[in-house]
């Protein structure tokens, strides 16, 4: 399910404006050179800073990010760790403030003096936070893998006249 909602709210000079989207009960199953490290290519592959939160003799948790390591993707137990399976089934749900816009509507008598209708100052941003249980990358990006540009985080100062 996509949804979003916004509101905007209006108070004397002061107006504060915002958008959030997300996604609930969205979930994607993780594959690919970027999440297998050691998968062949001599090596190739991303090493994730949890690259600790593995299984082993000494850790044996089940609820560990990675299954046990081998090397490379000939050999018979690493192709095993990276089958397609609930192991990586990762919730990928979120709420992003898309939008937000605070104004400020300068005085009439100094809008009158200009000859305007009106005149604001606004500071806008784009992208400010996601909550989001998936902390590997942007859960929006349509990508298994990580292996998309992020959405970016964008920050505007202006002022908007009405002749």
């Amino acid at each position: 399910m996509v949804y979003g909602f916004g509101l905007n709210v209006v108070w004397k000079e002061w107006s504060l404006g915002m958008m959030f989207q997300g996604s609930h009960n969205a979930q994607r199953v993780l594959s690919g050179n970027s999440i297998q490290p050691f998968n062949g290519g001599g090596g190739a592959g991303n090493l994730y800073s949890n690259i600790d939160d593995r299984w082993s003799e000494d850790n044996p948790r089940q609820d560990v990010f990675y299954p046990r390591l081998s090397y490379g993707s000939e050999t018979t137990s690493n192709q095993n760790n990276f089958q397609p399976s609930t192991w990586w089934l990762y919730d990928v749900s979120f709420l992003r403030l898309k939008t937000m816009q605070l104004s400020y509507n300068l005085p009439k008598e100094w809008v009158n003096k200009a000859h305007l209708q009106n005149a604001a100052i606004y500071l806008m941003g784009t992208n400010l936070f996601t909550l989001t249980k998936f902390k590997l990358w942007d859960p929006e990006l349509n990508t298994n893998n990580g292996s998309s540009y992020p959405n970016t985080s964008t920050y505007s100062i202006g002022v908007n006249f009405t002749f």
